[in-house]
């Protein structure tokens, strides 16, 4: 950006300040703003006077000679300043400090003549946050391209259309809330910046009282960027779903119940992004036996939901100047670390991501805690290739080894049918599907429901949107209303622990396969697939079949496993 200067151009010598050439004009100042209103005000600011380079995320202090003279309260600024994060300092000539004041003051008076624009931006962030909330979404969408803008909202897992707006009023109040209402701590840049990709957690109370933490994430797309807003829930006081409430069966949570209880290893929960990974870590971790006696650590970036008797620590974003690569300085791998210093029984990692952050799992369930976390896999044997993959980096020894696994855990969200509004999958699905399903999976087709096409008041959201043209989809299923978990679930035994180890993953995954003894129909998910719990629920007329397929495979093309089969050493 500058110039490195040499001693004698700066006069104050300041150790892990960087010190700059001397600056004769603005124009060699990148974009710069006002920094933060709590800065301390204790020297001339005709002579000393700090911006902030928004593009670069860090302060610069314009200082005259007569400036760095005052060395006490100098000194005492610039320390203070560090704690805010990086800091270079440049020598000037007060003409320059006018100039630059100036300009802000200039900035200062558009900024009064568009305050009636901040306000309309300010409504328009509070009416699309108060929309989500109002129906129910987990994340809202803008995206913002070159003359319009939509609005959209994640519903029950599905994208729905809402609104449209100009590109103008939407950029003007994705700003708003990015640069005015976000933790000062959670920001990727002190100022909105459409052309880079930014993140922040937003705290937001709805007029009723509920509070939320907003996660907002942007990327920059062709012609324009898309900002994505997720409500967290921030209130201690809501209530803590069950797993049965989640949607496992009394055999999964048995499962789990058992894992919970031992009190050294990793119960891993994979998934997709979305997949509920990180409310079923909340159940099990507000859940687990003997809770009040262990002392519990929850580290995340960011925290997304409160717990009572869980201490959380909220990472900071990493320094956007250090290498993306540089695993070394992340503050989450600094945070694990001081887990291990802390005296604790339980850790709560929120995402295993690298090979440095996998370690720090590592050392923590060798060292004799009980350890939660979640990882991206595809299925609940993915996660030990995942787990091995280059990216991350474990060794089979470490993931055969008697006390690493205490479960594997895959799961994914999938919408139910509306209770209200459901209809027979007699006359509603083709008859070669209905005949497969009699066949194939020996299911009652009697009992199966479906989504209706039109949905009903329950179920149905007004004022939105099916499909581009505004009128409804036939493939969009409206009779859909809440979603539930569909999972699979591996204790590791120790024959199981030897496949691993021995990198037999085929005989890995007949063994568990082999535990299934129920039909499809049947509550018993030992040694089933998440497909095969998703197919137990439309068994029971809750999930139509057409949103199971839709997630997973149609069922011509599932390949079902026998058993017996599989016990003997026979082929997948």
């Amino acid at each position: 950006m500058f110039n490195r200067s040499s001693s004698s151009d700066v006069a104050v010598p300041i150790p892990a300040v960087k010190a700059l050439a001397k600056i004769s004009s603005i124009e060699q100042i990148p974009s710069f703003s006002k920094p933060a209103d709590d800065l301390p005000r204790n020297f001339d600011e005709n002579e000393v006077f700090v911006v902030y380079l928004t593009r670069h995320n860090k302060h610069l202090i314009l200082a005259t000679p007569e400036g760095m003279a005052q060395t006490s309260s100098f000194f005492e600024f610039v320390n203070k300043l560090r704690n805010r994060g990086e800091v270079e300092i440049a020598r000037v000539d007060s003409s320059l400090i006018f100039s630059v004041k100036s300009r802000l003051e200039s900035m200062d008076s558009d900024s009064g003549l568009e305050k009636k624009e901040k306000t309309r931006a300010r409504d328009l962030f509070v009416q699309i946050i108060d929309k989500g909330i109002e129906v129910g979404a987990s994340d809202v969408h803008v995206c913002v391209r070159e003359d319009t803008g939509r609005v959209l909202y994640r519903i029950d897992g599905a994208i729905r259309r809402w609104n449209q707006f100009a590109s103008k009023a939407l950029r003007e109040a994705m700003g708003v809330g990015f640069t005015l209402d976000a933790q000062e701590k959670t920001r990727s840049d002190n100022a909105f910046l459409a052309d880079f990709a930014q993140k922040c957690m937003i705290p937001y109370e709805h007029e009723d009282g509920r509070k939320f933490n907003l996660r907002y994430q942007s990327e920059v797309t062709i012609g324009g960027f898309d900002v994505v807003i997720r409500y967290l829930k921030n209130n201690l006081d809501v209530k803590v779903l069950q797993l049965e409430e989640l949607g496992y069966e009394e055999s999964q949570r048995r499962q789990l119940a058992y894992a919970a209880t031992k009190s050294i290893g990793c119960t891993i929960i994979s998934g997709i992004t979305g997949s509920g990974k990180t409310t079923t870590l909340n159940t099990i971790l507000q859940t687990l036996p003997n809770r009040d006696e262990k002392k519990i650590y929850a580290y995340e970036d960011p925290t997304e939901i409160r717990m009572r008797g869980v201490s959380q620590v909220s990472v900071p974003p990493k320094d956007k100047n250090k290498p993306k690569d540089d695993e070394a300085d992340s503050p989450f791998l600094e945070n694990m670390k001081n887990f291990l210093r802390l005296d604790p029984d339980v850790g709560m990692f929120g995402e295993i991501r690298d090979r440095a952050t996998a370690l720090i799992l590592q050392q923590a369930a060798e060292s004799g805690h009980q350890i939660f976390t979640t990882i991206h896999a595809t299925s609940a044997l993915g996660t030990v290739k995942r787990l091995l993959s280059p990216q991350i980096g474990l060794t089979r020894d470490v993931l055969g080894a008697d006390d690493f696994f205490t479960a594997l855990v895959y799961q994914k969200l999938i919408q139910k049918v509306c209770p209200h509004c459901n209809v027979p999958a007699i006359g509603t699905l083709s008859d070669s599907k209905l005949a497969l399903l009699e066949v194939k999976f020996n299911l009652d087709v009697n009992k199966l429901r479906c989504a209706s096409v039109k949905g009903c008041p329950h179920c149905r959201i007004s004022g939105f949107q099916e499909s581009s043209n505004g009128e409804n989809d036939q493939d969009v299923l409206l009779g859909v209303k809440g979603q539930t978990v569909i999972a699979e679930i591996i204790v590791p035994d120790d024959q199981m622990r030897e496949y691993i180890t021995n990198g037999e993953d085929l005989k890995a995954k007949r063994y568990w396969r082999s535990l299934r003894k129920a039909g499809y129909d049947d509550p018993n998910m030992d040694g089933k697939t998440a497909f095969e719990h998703g197919l137990y629920k439309v068994s029971q007329g809750l999930v139509d079949l057409r949103t199971l397929e839709s997630s997973f495979v149609p069922i011509e093309f599932y390949q079902v496993h026998d058993p017996a089969e599989m016990s003997t050493g026979g082929k997948l």
